[in-house]
């Protein structure tokens, strides 16, 4: 799914989300802005030079590429991106370097006389601020908006201060972890529309208020387009999700009882609702431990490196039946350290992968070493540094090692393949430990659909965790069962 908001709603959005900034060079007889999008009083505005015709565009680092091939491979995007290139190409090449960036605002004649569009980063846009700010843009858009899903963080607070006449957000997942999130989002594309944060947790944040998330919902019609892919892929080839169980035996049973008896004891005292918020932080810490366990138990401590996992040999055969049919195969893990025991595994055996992390340096390359391969090869990517952005479609396999808290996430993952381009038929399969938390997790997910499902289908699990849920997740003991170490569902 893609969501859309802002201001520019009602003005710029048509059925098919296209290029908004439209200048053009009128002396070529080129389409020029088209100020009957906009109402009279605004139109006399622009034409009268108190609204610069100048977009601003910030995104995460790794998509700049994407802007370069779109805008080349695109007629109509050749035209009005054709100044802007030099912005791209500097702002791409000062991605690393944010100091270097700054210069590029340093002459701001220089950007109204000759750019008709600046593309930054989100790390270029804390260090930015004041030179932005020195611009009254025609238009400012955020891609994968919810970089700015914390409203304390730099990123946010630039976002907001940011002097623009339309404001535009996108996003997969404008929802991660709790409400709050939207609030930052529409802070930055309708401030004011969802109230100060003290009014949006009384009146829309509200628990125990069961109409409270209705209420946000209605608010934030009029303001959010919902764009999915059966309404803009209509031959887009069917995707299919399974699950594959994997059974711990040895160490990794042994460390995964140790640690769940653990956690169990430490949460005796926790008896409410409110005793699962005041201590969220500990139970996190503990899910997560066990949730590495599941992954391998080198995870949690280095001595264990060499120590066998169910899931990684669950992992492997299927890696090695796909290889033998000649697919590609994406494998996303939100654990660096755990694809870097897949990526040793690859490497014994001599097969082909390509490796992605947010410590990369040649991100382009390894994405277009594995777009053209005609060979059977893996790619291994972090959940945060490849599970946004990233046009992966000559592999028609994803695996998820781990499961997310949010299934959007995970959604997001696996949409890498499966969008417009794609030609087969996607299937994703999701690792998970029998009679673990993972198990736990999944069944609750199926059971709770309307607390995955709510405002607008992407509410964060873990924050939606009240003391059944903790009681039902935690409520087994690694017991031995009589599956097969790989059971497809």
């Amino acid at each position: 799914k893609q969501y859309v908001l802002g201001i520019m709603f009602y003005r710029y959005i048509s059925e098919n989300l296209t290029y908004y900034i439209n200048k053009g060079e009128h002396e070529s007889g080129d389409t020029s802005f088209d100020y009957a999008a906009l109402s009279d009083a605004d139109a006399e505005a622009a034409r009268a030079g108190l609204i610069e015709e100048k977009g601003f565009f910030i995104l995460p680092s790794q998509l700049f590429c994407n802007v370069r091939r779109r805008a080349k491979n695109d007629a109509d995007l050749n035209i009005t991106l054709e100044n802007a290139f030099r912005a791209i190409e500097q702002s791409a090449m000062g991605a690393d370097s944010e100091g270097d960036f700054a210069g590029l605002f340093a002459d701001v004649e220089n950007i109204l006389a000759n750019y008709d569009m600046v593309v930054i980063n989100y790390a270029q846009l804390r260090v930015c601020g004041e030179q932005i700010n020195a611009i009254k843009w025609l238009t400012v858009i955020l891609d994968e908006g919810q970089q700015i899903k914390n409203p304390d963080s730099k990123a946010a607070k630039a976002a907001r201060e940011i002097n623009a006449y339309n404001r535009l957000v996108l996003s997969g997942t404008p929802i991660e972890n709790r409400l709050l999130d939207m609030w930052s989002l529409m802070a930055f594309a309708m401030p004011g529309v969802l109230g100060s944060r003290a009014y949006f947790k009384k009146r829309f944040d509200k628990r125990k208020d069961s109409q409270s998330q209705n209420r946000l919902a209605a608010r934030l019609k009029p303001f959010l387009l919902r764009r999915t892919k059966q309404q803009v892929a209509k031959d887009l080839p069917p995707r299919t999700e399974e699950e594959v169980y994997a059974k711990m035996e040895g160490i990794q049973r042994q460390l995964y009882k140790a640690e769940l008896r653990r956690i169990q004891k430490a949460l005796l005292g926790v008896d409410s609702d409110e005793s699962v918020k005041k201590n969220s932080f500990a139970i996190l810490q503990g899910l997560m431990r066990l949730r590495q366990i599941c992954c391998h138990p080198g995870l949690v401590d280095p001595k264990y490196a060499k120590e066998d996992s169910a899931k990684l040999t669950a992992l492997f055969y299927l890696l090695d039946q796909l290889r033998e049919e000649g697919h590609k195969v994406l494998v996303f893990s939100q654990f660096v350290s755990m694809l870097e025991i897949i990526k040793a595994r690859l490497e014994e055996n001599n097969h082909p992968y390509n490796y992605l992390t947010g410590q990369t340096k040649d991100r382009k390359a390894e994405i277009e070493k594995f777009q053209t391969t005609k060979e059977p090869s893996v790619f291994l990517l972090s959940l945060k540094a490849g599970g946004a952005g990233l046009n992966l479609t000559s592999a028609s396999y994803v695996i998820l090692y781990d499961p997310w808290w949010n299934p959007a996430v995970e959604s997001q993952a696996i949409d890498r393949t499966h969008r417009i381009g794609q030609k087969n038929k996607v299937i994703a399969y999701r690792l998970l430990t029998r009679d673990s938390v993972e198990e736990k997790i999944r069944v609750l997910q199926h059971q709770k659909n309307q607390l995955v499902t709510n405002v607008l289908g992407d509410e964060g699990f873990a924050s939606s965790l009240d003391l059944n849920d903790l009681q039902f997740i935690l409520a087994h003991g690694g017991e031995d069962n009589d599956d097969d170490v790989v059971v497809d569902v």
